[in-house]
């Protein structure tokens, strides 16, 4: 022990108190007995609480100068030797609770109690199993003792009240020998962790309690065994050295060591405690100063308890600690404040009952379908044989205060009993499904509902709702919900079969079409759903994946219906696991019955402007579930489940629903999915299956011309520079993607691999932009190039495809040929273009021009080799301020000389716009006006067939 009992005050008190009352020294001699038993006893703490702060016999001491610190000098007088002694002795076995033997901790560990205390760890026996099925026991073990310790801490003032009533006597015991004595000790060391509310029950803290002719007053003797306690905070329970050989890693043991580490001395007196500290973190002194307010709460506490008592106990034991101070401070690393986030209720209820979040007030119908979808699928896994229902019913009646209109909605799946309505169905964010309260009645199910708010929706549409469930084996409650942040009102329940009903009184102006709304969200559900709006009936069973095509035709087309041709992609015949469902291509029965694009009343390949005459021929969407509840319908854009090189258009149909291992993360209002690695690893393995499918289209030659698999590459993939394209769909789409070229005046169609081993030079012409006498012109001058033209609306479509395929530069070249009109040449080894210069690389005859026409309709790429070119790239880093703005908005301006119609702006104005730089070079000291005039643009600088008739105008 750190100190001798004998040469502590407070026995030496006792000691002199046993001579005045003329008594046996027998108190202190057994004090003596007990301090030298517990010593090894609290030195067994640490071997199952290495990380917590020091509970050995020095703390105890502590608490005993604590007290004889802050009890008054007229109160010690009064204090007779039995009391002093059960002070003592208090101190000393307050914390043997926590010493806990290998026998003991097998025993607790299989316990009842230690089980149902371990499951409210939800997240630590997540992380148990998890690093157990990893293999990492060592992980595994840190936190079932850190479960193991919190529930020691939590109880060790029991246990330290039974250790003494089973301990107290006996050879190997504590050797009091008084059962009286143990018990009255037992129970004041049981109140250092009780409620302040507790110490004023007089039955159990008698101010008056007669022992061996003394009258003891336990609750002044608890009052002050707590305050002993707690008021052991500086850094002597927690040395520094020895915090270091043990490096906790328990969050609680860590604050706790800290906290003590910052305080170097409490001070106290009979009239106030100080504390000085200095903190190494904002979080070490945030944690100091709750541990202040509630020093101060308990001393007002224990006040007022001990001022309650009549006069003649209150003037006798009393407290005259006046107040609280503290000195607590930063080391100079931190500025401490008490900024944090906080929460305002009613947004946070609005949000979760409001458009904000969902997009329609109606998807409160969706969510209490789901919550009875899970309910009865958890019923059928537990019951063999059992029968889903589901029903919704809209009732209308009048009340004195006019039309009454509800919405109930009623399953007969497994119900609620209270403990689930009190700490799931009432716990906003919390799941029943996916807690471990449910799994540990090992029912294997995947639930819909995952986010715990659904219920909440319903606000949206009602301002009261009413739930009445049963359980199996449980009585039935009924639950009344008025306003989601008054208090729900509880009864009995009259349910005599297991299930759930729920009531939406319906608030003034919400309109549903019942029946519409549940065809809708119900996709793929197994169980019939009963649908009564009050005018018609109808039970809703799974919706299939078949589509009529006829439903989503132009009337105009309808009559043609037979001439479709759908190709279609069944992905529960693909094998893929938890997915079902189909994507359709949609073609027209070609003359050979084949898929096409023409059929012989029917296009898929019209002009836009008869596009806009008469309307589509389709109407494609996609339809995207998980668990048999859609989630997303799509319609012109891309369904998130698909590639994105995938264009989601009038031509293509999809119908997916997706359960079990393939189930996707969703967004909380579940209309739309997160962007994760879940959805990446499923996407993969639907492109992949789609790619194949492509390559089986284009195999079938007599089924697909070169020319529908032209139309079908351009209508169905939308490639753009960005697009994220996997290696496996370029590897894959080298040798099928098919490009309409011209050789030798002929109409040719090349997939990429054939035309990169036979091309040389090459044209690209937007039919849809360039003037219609253009492809001619250069059919006529260069007869033995390839010319490639495609009119899909976005005109980098087919070259960003070559680009990304290529993986090579892009040079513009007119070698040999004297112009070019959107014209690449790929060359492997191309010098690259420095990013803060403008201008490409130009070769053969271009070599001089200044420029040519690009791809986009309104830009022309400047050659960086062309003289005036390299003086403006030269001057650019010379320039500054209000200068290089101007000057950087002249080059753009020159970048810009196009018509749409494909040809160059008049000479007259390239050389107008060009004269504006040139005057600045000159009043910039650049140039004389000499030699401006020699980088004047001519005739000479430009391709002849990038200008049009009007050029020298």
């Amino acid at each position: 022990m750190s100190i001798e009992i004998k040469n502590m005050d407070f026995f030496e008190l006792l000691k002199k108190r046993e001579e005045e009352e003329g008594s046996e020294t027998t108190l202190s001699a057994t004090a003596v007995n007990v301090a030298k038993q517990v010593g090894p006893i609290l030195g067994r703490i640490p071997v199952i609480f290495e990380e917590y702060t020091l509970h050995d016999i020095s703390h105890s001491e502590n608490v005993i100068k604590n007290m004889c610190n802050f009890i008054p000098a007229e109160v010690k007088e009064k204090l007779n030797a039995l009391e002093i002694y059960l002070l003592i002795l208090s101190a000393y076995l307050h914390d043997v609770g926590m010493a806990v033997s290998k026998y003991e901790e097998d025993k607790i560990l299989k316990s009842e109690k230690f089980l149902k205390f371990r499951d409210k760890y939800e997240r630590e026996v997540d992380l148990i199993e998890k690093y157990k099925e990893e293999g990492n026991t060592r992980a595994a073990e840190f936190y079932e003792n850190q479960i193991f310790m919190d529930y020691i801490r939590e109880r060790h003032h029991e246990r330290s009240y039974e250790y003494i009533m089973s301990n107290y006597s006996g050879e190997k015991g504590l050797k009091m020998d008084n059962e009286n004595h143990a018990r009255v000790i037992a129970k004041i060391c049981r109140a250092h962790r009780l409620d302040v509310k507790d110490l004023e029950e007089k039955s159990e803290f008698d101010r008056e309690y007669s022992m061996e002719g003394d009258f003891i007053n336990l609750q002044f003797l608890a009052v002050c065994l707590r305050l002993g306690d707690t008021l052991d905070a500086d850094s002597r329970r927690a040395p520094k050295i020895l915090k270091e050989f043990i490096n906790p890693r328990n969050p609680t043991s860590k604050e706790e060591w800290e906290r003590h580490l910052s305080v170097p001395g409490v001070g106290i007196t009979e009239e106030k405690i100080k504390i000085n500290a200095t903190c190494k973190s904002p979080k070490y002194q945030r944690g100091l100063l709750e541990f202040l307010r509630k020093v101060e709460n308990e001393r007002k506490d224990f006040i007022r308890l001990l001022k309650d008592n009549p006069p003649e106990i209150s003037n006798k034991y009393y407290l005259n600690l006046k107040k609280v101070e503290q000195n607590i401070v930063t080391d100079g690393t931190y500025i401490y404040n008490d900024f944090q986030f906080s929460l305002d209720n009613d947004k946070i209820f609005s949000l979760f009952m409001g458009t904000s979040l969902y997009t329609e007030k109606t998807v409160a119908l969706r969510e209490l379908l789901q919550n009875s979808i899970d309910a009865c699928r958890c019923r059928k896994v537990k019951e063999a044989g059992y029968e889903g229902q589901i029903s919704f019913k809209l009732v209308k009646g009048n009340t004195d205060e006019g039309e009454l209109r509800k919405i109930i909605v009623d399953d007969n799946g497994v119900g609620m009993d209270e403990f689930v309505i009190e700490n799931y169905f009432m716990r906003i964010g919390k799941s029943y499904y996916l807690s471990r309260d449910f799994r540990k009645e090992g029912i294997q199910f995947s639930p819909i509902s995952v986010f715990g708010i659904g219920i909440l929706s319903c606000f949206m549409m009602a301002y009261r709702i009413e739930e009445e469930t049963l359980k199996e084996g449980r009585e039935p409650r009924k639950v009344e919900i008025v306003n989601y942040s008054d208090y729900f009102v509880t009864r009995k329940g009259n349910r005599t079969e297991p299930g759930t009903t729920i009531t939406l009184f319906l608030k003034e102006g919400v309109e549903v079409d019942l029946v519409e709304e549940l065809k809708k969200y119900a996709r793929h559900v197994e169980f019939s759903i009963y649908v009564d709006d009050g005018e018609n009936a109808e039970t809703i069973v799974d919706q299939g994946y078949d589509f009529n095509f006829v439903d989503f035709m132009n009337p105009l087309y309808k009559q043609y219906a037979d001439e479709l041709n759908p190709y279609v992609i069944d992905f529960e015949k693909e094998g893929l696991e938890g997915v079902k469902g189909k994507l359709v291509f949609m073609f027209l029965k070609d003359e050979n019955g084949g898929y096409g694009f023409e059929s012989r009343n029917l296009s898929l390949h019209r002009e836009e402007s008869e596009i806009w005459f008469s309307g589509r021929l389709l109407y494609g969407y996609g339809l995207l579930s998980q668990d048999g509840i859609l989630i997303k319908k799509s319609s012109g854009d891309v369904c998130p489940l698909l590639p994105q090189w995938l264009v989601n258009d009038e031509r293509m149909f999809l119908e997916v629903n997706i359960e079990g291992e393939s189930k996707i993360d969703l967004a909380i209002n579940r209309n739309d999915v997160v962007i994760n690695e879940k959805l990446n690893n499923l996407k993969i393995k639907i492109e992949r299956i789609i790619i194949d499918h492509v390559e089986k289209i284009f195999s079938q030659k007599h089924l697909v011309t070169d020319v529908d698999k032209n139309r079908f590459m351009e209508r169905f993939f939308e490639i753009v520079l960005g697009c994220n394209l996997t290696d496996f769909f370029l590897e894959r789409l080298r040798g099928l993607v098919i490009f309409e070229c011209s050789v030798n005046g002929k109409l040719k169609y090349l997939t990429y691999n054939e035309l990169k081993d036979r091309w040389k030079y090459f044209y690209f012409i937007d039919v849809l932009k360039t003037p219609r006498d253009m492809p001619e012109t250069i059919e006529k001058a260069y007869p033995e190039d390839l010319i490639m033209t495609y009119d899909v609306p976005r005109s980098k479509t087919l070259p960003s495809l070559l680009l990304q395929f290529s993986g090579e530069q892009i040079i513009v070249t007119n070698k040999e040929l004297g112009f070019n009109l959107e014209k690449y040449l790929l060359v492997p080894s191309a010098e690259k273009r420095d990013k803060r210069e403008y201008g490409y690389i130009f070769e053969g005859d271009y070599k001089d021009c200044f420029g040519t026409l690009s791809f986009d309709p309104f830009l022309v790429e400047l050659n960086i080799n062309h003289p005036f070119t390299r003086l403006v790239n030269k001057n650019r880093d010379k320039i500054k301020g209000k200068d290089k703005k101007e000057h950087e908005f002249f080059i753009e301006k020159m970048s810009e000389i196009r018509h749409i119609g494909s040809y160059m702006e008049p000479l007259k104005e390239i050389q107008r716009i060009q004269e504006y730089l040139l005057d600045f070079y000159e009043e910039n000291g650049i140039l004389t006006k000499e030699e401006a005039e020699k980088y004047v643009l001519t005739e000479k600088d430009f391709c002849p067939y990038d200008m049009d008739k009007d050029f020298l105008k």
